[in-house]
């Protein structure tokens, strides 16, 4: 399977979960989470983007805009609005699902009804066309990606599909087998355990019986009573020392024992988390060409490079960073971009440079984009800080409290709305993630030239 086939398996599985999220929040008794419903939208318009499906994203771009103005109070969630949302979701579904057979079309009347939407005063939305039949899904997918089976809760769960190389499980399997190997070990030790105890009980019932024996008052007797009882501890004496050496013997082997246990269940645990470790470029690989696409769309030019993405992560990691990673390749280009002739007066290429690269750091990931741009314009921020009551009046922030404001949800420098960038949600949700693992992220300025977004995570935070 090439990286392009994992992308597409990655995103049929990912775009489910989006899908299936906004239909339940509009579904839900109360009010609906539009912050989530919005992030779910815009994430979906990522993916999309990065796996290369410009139909997907041009429909969720449209249904992040609807739901934008929704949440603002701009239009009300009406019946209009439901079912176009409804006819948006079923469409990208139905068209993911055909992509899979390798040829797919998205019909027009998704977006003419979200157009209608959005502007009331346009021509209304001719009749919906004929659904897209979902593709029929192969074998092996059907066994890959199973059913999900509902929660407690009462929700789907979604499933989810790891691939692994044969080596891989061969490896478990060798593991597997050693530590059932290694088990029959407990076995010889809990028979040992069970004879020390009898013999135990065997000298308890001599010692009892020595007390319980009777003194004759006659002097013959007595010697021989005496010595039968010198005989009998003897015999406890004898057995004291062997229940002794048993004992240490067994400690000896039970000691030998567990850690012959202890080496198979770790090597065991260590092949287990193996199978999840999947180099960082089965999940990143599709980026780069994404922000070279964007770019393009935008009449720009970038160069992108990437660096580490062989490195193996675990992959349920790199699924919870693709969005947040996406975000931040966009926010750069967004932010970062100049034009030509400035960059050469600076003595910079005429192209936009943008890095991404992944690192192991001791126990951490660092994840880093990096750029050549124009910088962070600390003013700009510190000016909509204010705006928004994130800077108390008279207050004074240096440049690090500055770089952390625009990670705050909906905080933008951008003057306008576009594809690209505008809506204040790219570096809110990088900040949101990093939190869920555990991790930390920065904004640096460069020298000379540009910024740098640094992800510093925990590698067991997955687990």
């Amino acid at each position: 399977m090439d990286i392009r086939q994992q992308l597409l398996a990655a995103f049929e599985i990912e775009h489910r979960e989006h899908l299936d999220a906004i239909r339940a929040a509009l579904a839900a008794d109360g009010p609906v989470d539009w912050h989530d419903v919005f992030r779910r939208a815009h994430s979906l318009k990522g993916a999309a983007r990065a796996v290369d499906l410009p139909p997907v994203e041009a429909v969720s771009h449209q249904l992040e805009t609807l739901f934008e103005r929704i949440s603002a109070g701009q239009r009300p969630l009406d019946r209009a609005a439901r079912a176009a949302t409804h006819l948006a979701l079923d469409r990208i579904e139905a068209y993911v699902a055909a992509s899979a057979g390798g040829s797919a079309s998205m019909p027009e009347d998704a977006l003419a009804a979200l157009n209608a939407c959005l502007d009331p005063d346009a021509k209304a939305a001719p009749a919906p066309a004929e659904p897209v039949p979902p593709s029929a899904t192969p074998a092996a997918s059907q066994a890959a990606a199973p059913a999900a089976a509902p929660d407690p809760a009462g929700e789907p769960a979604q499933a989810a599909v790891l691939r692994v190389p044969a080596a891989a499980v061969e490896s478990l399997s060798r593991a597997s087998h050693g530590l059932w190997a290694a088990l029959p070990g407990q076995g010889v030790v809990a028979e040992r355990i069970a004879r020390l105890s009898a013999n135990a009980s065997a000298l308890r019932r001599r010692t009892e019986a020595g007390r319980r024996a009777p003194v004759s008052g006659s002097g013959g007797a007595n010697e021989s009573e005496t010595a039968a009882l010198r005989r009998a501890l003897a015999e406890i004496e004898t057995g004291l020392a062997a229940l002794a050496r048993e004992a240490a013997d067994l400690a000896q082997g039970h000691k030998a024992a567990i850690l012959s246990v202890e080496t198979a269940a770790r090597r065991l645990r260590e092949e287990t988390e193996r199978l999840a470790l999947v180099p960082a470029e089965t999940v990143f690989g599709g980026l780069a060409r994404a922000v070279r696409d964007m770019a393009r769309g935008d009449g720009q030019e970038v160069e992108v490079t990437t660096r580490g993405l062989d490195l193996p992560v675990d992959r349920a990691m790199l699924q919870a960073l693709k969005d947040p990673v996406l975000h931040a390749l966009r926010n750069a280009l967004s932010h970062g971009a100049e034009r030509p002739e400035v960059r050469q007066r600076q003595g910079k290429p005429a192209s936009l440079a943008i890095g991404l690269t992944v690192e192991a750091q001791g126990g951490r990931l660092v994840l880093g984009i990096h750029d050549d741009g124009r910088g962070p314009d600390l003013a700009a921020i510190e000016q909509t800080g204010r705006a928004r009551g994130l800077i108390a009046p008279g207050e004074t922030l240096d440049a690090e409290a500055l770089l952390a404001l625009p990670f705050e949800p909906g905080f933008s420098t951008a003057g306008a709305v576009d594809a690209l960038s505008g809506r204040g949600m790219g570096l809110s949700v990088v900040a949101e993630v990093a939190r869920s693992l555990h991790g930390q992220v920065q904004l640096v300025r460069r020298r000379p030239h540009g910024t740098s977004l640094i992800l510093t995570l925990p590698l067991s935070a997955a687990r």
